[in-house]
């Protein structure tokens, strides 16, 4: 597989966009008749299911800690939890679930920017199984 510098920073545009830069990219490239590589072709989905599956996932966790906040005995704990683990800044007024989104950002993007696949366990294999050519 032969991949271009383009096709490298197509892909981290992808990551760094949330997967919009790549969906604008497919639209272009469908337009123009341009060939997208299965590296880039990879990417870009990826990214947007992770977006999508990042942004599911916000929204059950919202509504399951907002519900939990309710109960008498569990609410104080949860609530410390969520003021702890989401809310409460550590580094660059990042929180603990902020630097874990970032790190997993930086490591898709460096590992497409040195040409190799980005391996995320259950994801990686979905994207392969449904939008491999």
């Amino acid at each position: 597989m032969n991949i271009t510098f383009l096709d490298k920073i197509i892909s981290v545009l992808t990551y760094l966009s949330l997967g919009f830069f790549g969906l604008i990219w497919i639209i272009f490239a469908h337009v123009t008749k341009k060939y997208i590589s299965r590296f880039v072709y990879f990417n870009i989905f990826q990214s947007i299911f992770i977006s999508v599956l990042f942004t599911v996932i916000s929204l059950l966790f919202d509504i399951t800690i907002n519900f939990l906040i309710e109960f008498p005995f569990i609410g104080s704990l949860v609530e410390k939890f969520y003021i702890l683990f989401v809310q409460k800044p550590i580094y660059l007024d990042l929180s603990t679930l902020n630097l874990l989104v970032l790190a997993l950002i930086i490591y898709l993007c460096a590992c497409s920017f040195f040409g190799k696949i980005p391996k995320l366990p259950f994801i990686t294999n979905v994207i392969r199984d449904n939008f491999g050519r």
